[in-house]
């Protein structure tokens, strides 16, 4: 895999823990059928921790903020907020979900 793309998988999905989220039965559930839009709570301590990591790594300002709205969007997209927990249980240090490197290559390419 892309070293670029397990970086920024790195960066969106293991910065936040979704397992230290708010539980999930605490969590607001007034999004539509339509929509997968995560409590603000949690679409906030996503960003900040993915803002966070990406300056690890040295990525900063406005590419770092464009990668981490876009995999926070990207993931209410295609994922409940419970389908992203058990993505990200499934990941290890050299297994990451297919789903989860297709946010990162769409965000990435975004970036270009």
């Amino acid at each position: 895999m892309n070293r670029l793309v397990r970086s920024f998988v790195i960066v969106s999905t293991l910065a936040f823990p979704l397992s230290a989220a708010p539980s999930l039965s605490q969590t607001s559930t007034s999004t539509s059928a339509q929509s997968n839009a995560y409590p603000p709570e949690v679409a906030q301590a996503f960003l900040t921790a993915c803002l966070t990591e990406a300056e690890k790594i040295g990525i900063s300002g406005e590419p770092a903020q464009a990668y981490c709205s876009c995999s926070l969007q990207e993931s209410q997209q295609r994922f409940t907020l419970e389908q992203l927990v058990e993505l990200e249980s499934r990941i290890r240090p050299d297994s990451i979900p297919p789903e989860l490197i297709e946010i990162a290559t769409t965000c990435i390419s975004n970036l270009q």
